[in-house]
């Protein structure tokens, strides 16, 4: 017989539909706001509202508090934690390798080595201004035609009226 229960629960490791506890997974329930599932995650231990169906599949039909490590029986705060994957020397370092810092305090050309110009940022923003203004209209205007070039044609006119009225003075 299907339930409604609360239970208090440590979150061992997250699953492609909710989450391992206690040695059993914990599936979402449909009705659960993805919001709701955000703060969940390994080695937390929060209160939920179970839905326990009649196959004794358990469902999360609300999260309701996180429960602080101070609330937290003590022989539970110092259980050999699982599943927890320790940051080497080795992974540290290839994070630094690929996470590259910026060190350049003015901006260069792509085609030289040189400052840009106040021309060569007006030229960027415009760029940018017609790619955006180009993809905007092509995402309004693709749900009218089927055939690409006729798509194309009518958002490039659109883009070049919608530019013209941006940059009007």
């Amino acid at each position: 017989m299907s339930s409604t229960v609360m239970k208090q629960l440590t979150v061992q490791e997250l699953t492609k539909f909710g989450f391992k506890a206690e040695g059993r997974y914990i599936n979402w329930s449909k009705n659960l706001d993805e919001k709701a599932k955000i703060p969940v995650v390994p080695g937390r231990t929060f209160q939920f509202e179970l839905y326990v169906a009649d196959s004794s599949k358990e469902y999360v039909n609300k999260v309701l508090q996180m429960i602080e490590i101070a609330d937290v029986p003590y022989e539970r705060q110092n259980a050999p934690k699982t599943d927890v994957k320790t940051e080497t020397k080795a992974d540290i370092a290839r994070a630094r390798k690929y996470t590259p810092k910026e060190t350049m305090t003015v901006a260069t050309s792509v085609i030289a080595d040189k400052p840009m110009t106040r021309t060569d940022w007006d030229a960027k923003d415009r760029r940018i201004s017609r790619q955006g203004m180009l993809q905007a209209c092509l995402q309004a205007v693709s749900p009218m035609y089927s055939d690409v070039n006729a798509l194309f044609e009518a958002a490039s006119e659109l883009a070049d009226k919608g530019l013209e009225y941006v940059n009007r003075t």
